[in-house]
């Protein structure tokens, strides 16, 4: 009985190496695949260009807001439900008052 089981232990042991040097075989292919693989280059210049571009606009863009967000110029609107309500009016967006005839 004793020897039964080293001989059913020494065939998985066998069995567990097979699997592990076919799975190293498959890996090695892999590994090997990946390797020969041309990878892009990245230029750093160009890249550090292209984020300081992207800065500037998004600079552009929060000064923008900023200056939109400001109540300068703003009135006071004092009609129904909008009492205290302050009212902008960005850049002369509004229609000119009609001469009065």
């Amino acid at each position: 009985m004793h020897r039964s089981i080293e001989q059913s232990e020494a065939r998985m042991e066998h069995m567990m190496d097979r699997k592990i040097q076919a799975n190293h075989k498959c890996l090695d292919g892999f590994e090997l695949t990946v390797m020969l693989r041309h990878a892009p280059t990245i230029d750093v210049t160009t890249f550090q260009i292209e984020l300081a571009s992207l800065r500037a606009d998004v600079v552009s863009l929060l000064s923008f807001v900023k200056s939109l967000s400001t109540t300068e110029g703003a009135t006071i609107v004092g009609e129904g439900a909008t009492n205290g309500v302050l009212r902008v009016d960005p850049a002369g967006s509004r229609k000119p008052d009609q001469p009065a005839s």
